[in-house]
């Protein structure tokens, strides 16, 4: 979140709650979640604050009996204690507590603090009461407490920074300690994999068995690490302590009776195993199941390692660990090149939550907030309240979520984590309201048993289970904590739930029932249409048919899509989330998947737009995403739809398309011919050559020294880079040279024979053919007269398409730009205006984030204005020329520079805004009209034309089959 958007939600939630009346009982949660999330950044503040914590203390009248009071608010890893007040209430005055004392607010927090847990005790005070935050910091206990108004909280915002502090002299959101932990955990992996795997044969270390058993063994070992350190063993050192006497050459017979017995239940084993190891919990599961893996010999340096990792540089705790992380923890261990070719990616936690907030844990969290902040005037309201709370979480515990493509976890494990720390809140609350009875001893209902999962690999599937297993212990101890006993992890629930198989070729219902499922969430690979293997290939053509239009074109995340949507079409009840590449909502993209899949009764229900999403191993693959959210058309049909952009900001809207933009249903198809009477765009140039006669300028000269009678062959070449960045490269065409000519220019003929070479050896028999012609290009683009160029490939940064008019003595143009004879000063306006540029943001395909233009798809449909006056097109070509003017001021830079966005000199901007105005007012659109106002416009109008034409005998031609033209 930018300083500037985090200032702007300070102000609403300023403004929001002003206007409340701010009451302790009802409205405390609301009023800390909200500002936490919404204002601080803290996506997950559910998960780290902490309500109505019961705290013990000693009755005043010294009877030695104990008195139990409730915490308002705890943020125990930032070390702030917050005592909330009604906001009619003076923070000053003292007040009468239940067991007879008179304490102020500040009073009152400091005695619940000091009868914390010396490690969990606060460093800040906060007292508020809804109109201002008065911040005690306990390591200064002289220092008067820092006042911060609501009103002026916009502009106190860093003062608050430590509300997200989590030790370390760090500020972040994101916890990042825990993700460094887990960072440095998986470095631990990696060198323990290592060195395991040195252990192994030569042929078994290319045999799959073996490295199946070293992936087993590793997560075996780690589970051991972290179950000792966790406390989940008798002891914190209990599996060191089994280990630490033996010879390393006798370790692995020691593993292998460990993994053995932890395996066995207690009165199963075997009477006479050594006492350490039966002192061992049975853990089952299914973790440590399968007796015959491969275990190779250890060494001294493998035991030092598990024994003493501080010694070996790897400084923590891995209790500490995140198990949503846990899986790319676990996969840093496994070759990069084997992570490419399956098109995995690790999902920030950050990222999930843009899955499965707004998918359903936002209404949840909304559900929960309804029930709690509703305020208790009766015996009545009370039982009421608490008949509500259980059947909260009973609901919680009948959810089902499937992740299809689940990898190590991290979808199934955070939503796990999420669901139960909502749980927990519920306990809370109901042991407040003292409705938690018999269930204390058994109060937790939801269980790892809801998520389902379905991963090709072996080893992440084991991984994944692993990351639940952890994440079921950590929760478990929260829960132990509020009900004041300890409950049993081991031993291990054994569900066979996450399923090793295809996901595109086994039937989900085969993994988990349709009527039992909820949601659908996930991250499924993503392969671009390019770049599929052949079984990938076939895995599409099993989910979309052989009839399905250019499914060649599809990126392989698509079959994920098209899956869910018909299960959404068998279960109406169920919705989906996946993240995607953002090309699926993109240029020929939308019309090849979505037209036919909004076809079934479908809609999306939320979506992300493009965003770079970061993943949590190392080294972090950036990778360019949207998210989008399905459900079906029939159920909640009045629900708004929620909008996303890159900052969060959010934007309840009536109908989302396949562009991701608010507005109805609309499918861009390629087009040979523009919808509207402008001048018709070409590709330019195209040798296929094989670089063979393209030059730059120190190859010119040196060819030219030696055949001087090239000269009149060599031309500046232009494609983007050279026309955007004013890079020289030069062409040497011999179209125009004759057979007598070429005679004698010894050295052009051999350039010709390699072309002629490279063009046989080609695949296509197209390009094949070519061969006979060597001397000329594929394609040839020669404009008689001056003419407009639009580069194919330009940077997403820029405001507008850096473009312009050339003439035949320039140069060369090659296929890489768009010329467009016969356009003006009035084409160049509009072309170059922020209205075109809403056209090609949404319209255009992209690698990464950089614009793919071409005629067929963007230009050819794109919607012009309509009765433009005389008067208004000449001060559009006015403004037009003056662009150009301000350019030719700054000769000396290249367009790359002066399209700089951070670096566009002033004059330029102020006659791009200029131009802007005046296009809109061609359009007749409101000069504050927003990008998605236009853009919405801008496919209105495309539909009226395609109307208008579909009614005329005159339309021009239309198609979805592949130009020359593209």
């Amino acid at each position: 979140m930018t300083a500037q958007e985090q200032r702007r939600r300070a102000q609403l939630f300023a403004q929001k709650w002003q206007q409340k009346a701010g009451y302790e009982k009802g409205q405390t949660q609301a009023f800390w979640l909200e500002l936490l999330r919404d204002v601080l950044d803290m996506p997950e503040a559910s998960e780290h604050i902490q309500f109505e914590v019961p705290v013990q203390f000693s009755a005043k009248d010294d009877s030695g009996s104990t008195h139990t009071s409730f915490i308002d608010a705890l943020l125990p890893e930032a070390h702030v204690l917050i005592e909330q007040k009604s906001a009619s209430r003076d923070l000053s005055k003292k007040v009468k507590q239940s067991d007879g004392s008179t304490l102020s607010p500040f009073a009152q927090a400091v005695r619940y603090d000091e009868n914390l847990p010396l490690s969990h005790r606060a460093r800040y005070i906060v007292i508020c009461n809804f109109k201002q935050f008065a911040i005690y910091d306990r390591e200064q206990p002289h220092t008067p407490p820092e006042v911060i108004k609501l009103e002026d909280l916009s502009d106190n915002l860093e003062r608050l920074s430590f509300l997200t502090n989590i030790g370390d002299g760090q500020t972040n959101p994101r916890f990042a300690p825990k993700i460094d932990i887990s960072i440095e955990a998986a470095k631990f992996v990696t060198k323990l994999y290592d060195l395991l795997l040195a252990q192994y044969t030569p042929q078994d270390q290319k045999s799959p068995q073996a490295l199946q058993s070293l992936n087993k063994l590793c997560v075996r070992l780690v589970f051991c690490l972290y179950a000792e350190d966790a406390g989940l063993f008798q002891t914190l050192t209990q599996f060191k302590d089994l280990l630490a006497p033996i010879d390393p050459e006798h370790i692995r017979r020691e593993i292998m009776d460990l993994f053995r017995v932890l395996n066995t239940k207690e009165d199963e084993r075997d009477p006479y195993d050594l006492p350490a190891i039966n002192a061992f919990p049975y853990i089952d599961g299914g973790l440590f199941q399968d007796g015959d893996i491969v275990i190779p010999l250890f060494t001294q340096e493998i035991k030092d390692l598990l024994l003493n990792q501080g010694d070996a540089g790897f400084n923590f705790k891995w209790r500490d660990i995140n198990p949503t992380i846990f899986g790319a923890l676990f996969e840093s261990t496994l070759n990069p090149e084997t992570r490419r070719q399956g098109g995995m990616h690790y999902t920030s936690i950050e990222n999930i939550h843009k899955v499965i907030d707004p998918l359903f844990l936002d209404d949840l969290e909304a559900e929960f907030a309804d029930i709690i902040n509703t305020e208790i005037k009766s015996v009545v309201a009370g039982r009421r309240q608490a008949q509500k709370l259980e059947r909260f979480q009973e609901k919680l515990a009948s959810l089902t979520f499937l992740d299809p493509a689940c990898g190590s976890g991290n979808f199934l494990t955070e939503t796990y984590l999420s669901l139960r720390n909502l749980e927990n809140r519920v306990l809370r609350a109901r042991l407040k309201s003292a409705s938690l009875g018999a269930e204390i001893f058994d109060p937790i209902k939801v269980s790892i048993s809801q998520f389902y999962g379905i991963e090709i690999n072996d080893f992440a599937v084991s991984v994944a289970r692993s990351a639940l297993w952890i994440a079921e212990s950590q929760m478990i101890q929260e829960t132990s904590d509020i009900v004041g006993r300890d409950l049993d992890f081991f031993p291990l629930k054994s569900y066979p739930n996450i399923v090793e198989t295809n996901a595109l070729t086994t039937p989900w219902n085969d993994v988990v029932n349709y009527e039992q499922l909820n949601y659908i969430i996930g991250n499924p690979p993503f392969s671009g249409a390019r770049k599929k293997t052949k079984e990938q290939k076939a895995d599409l053509v099993q989910i979309f048919g052989v009839n399905w239009p250019n499914i060649g074109d599809l990126d392989y995340v698509s079959a994920w899509f098209k899956k869910a949507a018909d299960v959404i079409e068998i279960n109406p009840t169920i919705q989906a989330a996946f993240v995607a590449t953002n090309s699926i909502c993109q240029g020929t993209s939308v019309a090849n998947l979505w037209e036919n899949l909004l076809s079934q009764p479908i809609e999306i229900s939320f979506a992300y737009r493009s965003f770079i999403w970061d993943n949590e191993a190392a080294p972090k693959a950036h990778v360019y995403c949207v998210i989008v959210g399905l459900k079906n058309k029939a159920q909640d049909l009045f629900s708004p739809k929620f909008l996303f952009a890159e900052d969060g900001a959010k934007a309840s809207v009536e109908h989302i398309n396949a562009y991701l933009s608010e507005g109805d249903d609309v499918f861009i198809h390629n087009r040979t011919a523009p919808l509207w009477d402008v001048p018709q765009g070409s590709m330019g140039n195209q040798p296929i050559d094989d670089g063979h006669y393209l030059f730059t300028p120190e190859e010119k000269d040196a060819f030219l020294e030696q055949e001087p009678k090239a000269a009149p062959f060599f031309h500046r070449w232009y494609g983007s880079e050279e026309f955007i960045q004013g890079k020289q490269r030069y062409c040497l065409y011999l179209g125009d040279c004759s057979e007598e000519q070429l005679n004698q220019l010894p050295l052009c003929r051999e350039r010709a024979e390699k072309v002629k070479l490279y063009r046989q050896k080609s695949s296509r028999v197209s390009t094949r053919k070519l061969a006979n012609t060597p001397l000329c290009f594929d394609s040839t683009n020669m404009p008689k007269d001056t003419f407009l160029v639009i580069p194919k490939d330009s940077s997403g940064r820029r405001s507008y398409i850096p473009m312009g008019f050339m003439s035949p003595q320039d140069g060369i143009f090659g296929d890489k730009l768009r010329l467009f004879p016969h356009a003006t000063l009035f084409h160049f306006s509009v072309l170059t205006s922020s209205v075109h540029m809403v056209w090609v943001n949404a319209v255009c395909g992209r690698l990464k984030m950089d614009f793919s233009y071409t005629n067929t798809l963007v230009y050819n449909n794109f919607p012009w204005p309509e009765k433009v006056s005389e008067e208004l097109k000449q001060q559009l070509e006015a403004a037009g020329s003056k662009i150009l003017q301000v350019r030719d001021q700054f000769a000396s830079y290249s367009l790359a520079q002066l399209y700089d966005p951070e670096k566009m000199p002033e004059p330029l901007r102020q006659a791009h805004a200029a131009n802007d105005a005046l296009v809109k007012e061609a359009y007749g659109f409101a000069p504050d009209l927003s990008d998605a106002q236009i853009l919405s416009r801008l496919f209105a109008l495309y539909q009226k034309r395609i109307k208008e034409l579909e009614q005329s005998e005159a339309a021009p031609v239309s198609d979805k089959a592949k130009t020359k033209a593209k």
